[in-house]
């Protein structure tokens, strides 16, 4: 839906910020079966997650090149077999990633929506989760759901909260009614990382396939992107 895809382009759009401030940053689209961060950057990949999971392609050979130096592991849209990856997919994907670890700095999975068995795998392989939530009701029940089945089944201990289509006054209000919730019924910790707000230059760079902090930089979407990049993540 509308709200997953906003997530996805800011998620792409900070990485295209840390790529370009000179990290080594690999972008891994996991929303497997429904992909299309390639589109959000304007990429055309030759081989997707699917092709290394079924031995066709080395890593090396999956990652197409983006802006400024970024790599993307594009996942393979509409192949419905990959929503479920069983346990050897999973271990495959693991082996795959440890020669990885040397040659970059930061990895940012995008899970895609949902708390299925995917999501579950990627977060729990994951060394931070950044929780993007609007202030939308149904986001806000999302976003507690979520919190609760990756707090409980995969060991995630710490959530950073973005805001989404959001000022900032809205985002903070969103984080207090969300922590008033998890608070109260669940162990797991959150931290608000910050907001972006609704910005109809989203649209328009999404149009052109370019990332929005580098056709529109000084739009307010791309300055708060920009803010969050360089906001330094809590223990």
């Amino acid at each position: 839906g509308g709200l997953a895809e906003m997530r996805r382009r800011a998620d792409a759009n900070l990485a295209v910020l840390a790529a370009r401030a000179g990290r080594r940053v690999l972008l891994v689209d996991a929303d497997l079966g429904l992909a299309n961060a390639d589109i959000v950057l304007g990429l055309s990949p030759t081989h997707h997650l699917g092709h290394l999971l079924d031995g066709a392609a080395s890593a090396d050979e999956v990652l197409t090149p983006g802006p400024h130096g970024l790599r993307v592991l594009s996942a393979s849209s509409g192949i419905q077999e990959l929503t479920q990856l069983t346990d050897e997919q999973k271990l495959r994907l693991v082996s795959a990633f440890d020669p990885l670890d040397d040659r970059f700095d930061l990895v940012f999975v995008d899970c895609g929506a949902g708390i299925g068995d995917n999501v579950l795998f990627f977060a729990g392989a994951s060394q931070e989760a950044l929780l993007v939530v609007s202030p939308e009701p149904t986001s806000l029940s999302d976003a507690y759901a979520t919190v609760k089945v990756l707090s409980q089944q995969a060991g995630v201990s710490h959530f950073q909260v973005i805001a989404n289509q959001a000022a900032d006054f809205q985002g903070r209000d969103v984080f207090r009614r969300l922590t008033q919730v998890t608070e109260r019924f669940l162990s797991a910790r959150l931290s608000y990382l910050g907001s972006v707000p609704r910005d109809e230059n989203l649209q328009r760079a999404l149009q052109v396939q370019q990332p929005l902090v580098d056709l529109y930089p000084r739009s307010p979407a791309a300055r708060a992107l920009g803010a969050l990049a360089e906001t330094p993540l809590a223990a």
